[in-house]
């Protein structure tokens, strides 16, 4: 039975529609575009790679190079910080102004010599905000030849005017052109101490020489003046008054033996005789004895102690602390009459992690004249009908003579202060 095919079409013997195509063709072209195209995303492939690659060695570059960025910013911030704090620990005050006179650095001694903040004078002329006083900043913006050294004093609102040292010089950039002027200021008011002090000890020098021999030749006629008044005085009978005046003749050159004899223990080197003691309990002595001296003459007094009780024990020559402790005190209540007298002791750390002992003594008196706070430890100064002028400069020669230094000034509750710093040993 033949079975009829229908639909079925056999491919080897289909006819050919174009009469031209062949399928073996068509895949070989297939595999050749295909080929092509494998090429070409291979090639991309590896460009992309290649450009990752690319972008990562980049972007570590970049990181590398923003280190390198960093750690520079952090060393010129460290190297600026270093510069700055040198500046603010430098003793010497520096200003700087900028081509137009504004002050563009003002460091902390500067601030102090002036009497004025960096938050006050930064960004401002020059001569508004600061004495225009030559020479200066501004000043040596004029060119070279404006550029000098030299000494003025400076003014302040609050406290004493501050003599300084002053020189000026123009900021150059590296390639030679002026940005601006500084200048360096150098406080001279310990200088000026110094000096004083070179020039008083050179005048007490010549002075004790002078003070040595004039007491040798007055004591020798004084004592020859004393012997023939005391025999005068025998002469006469008791209540003659002629034997009254012959009296006061050896009374007054008593006086005057009394006065040459501390001359020339002021004159004379000072040896100390130093032990250890307990200070504190030694000037609670000292101040009964000054009480009990001015009650024997009807004076009612009672001195206020301030003495710590861990002020411990010290080696001084205690003679001569006690008797300058001993003027101080009899001046305090002399100058304040019934009013109230203050001694006070109290250890204390300075600088440098030296002990010291301070000791002061103050009354509420009329105080110290200000014209006078300069000239108050001189010999033969004095304020006294009677006074000889020595006590004070007694005081300080004895302190002086334990390495110290003593001071007076005029507290603001007004009276008068005298301190003495003496180290401890």
């Amino acid at each position: 039975m033949d079975i009829e095919h229908r639909g079925t079409v056999d491919p080897t013997t289909a006819p050919d529609p174009g009469g031209s195509l062949n399928p073996q063709d068509d895949v070989g072209e297939f595999a050749s575009q295909y080929s092509v195209f494998a090429a070409g995303l291979h090639r991309l492939q590896e460009a992309y790679q290649e450009l990752t690659d690319r972008y990562a060695q980049l972007q570590d570059e970049l990181a590398a190079t923003n280190e390198t960025l960093r750690a520079t910013l952090t060393e010129r911030e460290k190297g600026a910080a270093y510069l700055e704090g040198i500046l603010g620990s430098m003793p010497s005050g520096v200003v700087a102004v900028d081509l137009e006179g504004r002050v563009q650095l003002f460091n902390r001694s500067a601030e102090e010599m002036f009497g004025r903040t960096a938050e006050e004078v930064l960004g401002q002329p020059y001569q508004l905000s600061l004495p225009l006083l030559s020479p200066s900043a501004l000043g040596a913006l004029r060119g070279p030849k404006a550029l000098q050294d030299g000494e003025k004093v400076l003014p302040r609102s609050q406290g004493a005017p501050v003599p300084v040292a002053s020189a000026t010089s123009l900021l150059l950039l590296p390639d030679g052109e002026v940005s601006g002027a500084v200048e360096i200021l150098t406080d001279l008011s310990r200088l000026r101490v110094l000096e004083g002090e070179i020039a008083r000890v050179r005048v007490l020098a010549v002075l004790g020489e002078m003070a040595a021999t004039v007491a040798h030749e007055i004591r020798n006629p004084l004592g020859g003046i004393a012997g023939f008044a005391g025999l005068l005085a025998r002469e006469f009978e008791p209540g003659d008054e002629r034997r009254r005046l012959a009296d006061h003749i050896v009374k007054g050159c008593d006086n005057l033996n009394r006065i040459v004899t501390n001359l020339l223990r002021y004159a004379q080197p000072l040896r100390l005789e130093k032990r250890t003691c307990d200070l504190r309990t030694e000037l609670e002595e000292e101040i009964a004895l000054v009480e009990s001296t001015f009650r024997r003459v009807g004076r009612e007094l009672h001195i206020e102690r301030r003495l710590e009780e861990e002020s411990g024990t010290s080696t001084v020559d205690l003679v001569q602390i006690r008797m300058a402790v001993h003027n101080l005190l009899v001046n305090a209540v002399e100058a304040t009459h019934n009013g109230k007298v203050e001694c006070g002791l109290v250890a204390q750390r300075g600088a440098g992690g030296q002990d010291w002992l301070h000791i002061w003594v103050t009354d509420d008196g009329p105080g110290i004249p200000e014209p006078h706070l300069d000239k108050i430890f001189n010999p033969f100064f004095t304020t006294k009908d009677k006074g000889t002028g020595l006590g004070l400069a007694t005081v300080r020669k004895v302190v002086e003579a334990h390495g110290g230094h003593v001071q007076c000034g005029r507290p603001p509750e007004g009276g008068a202060r005298f301190d003495l710093h003496i180290p401890r040993e």
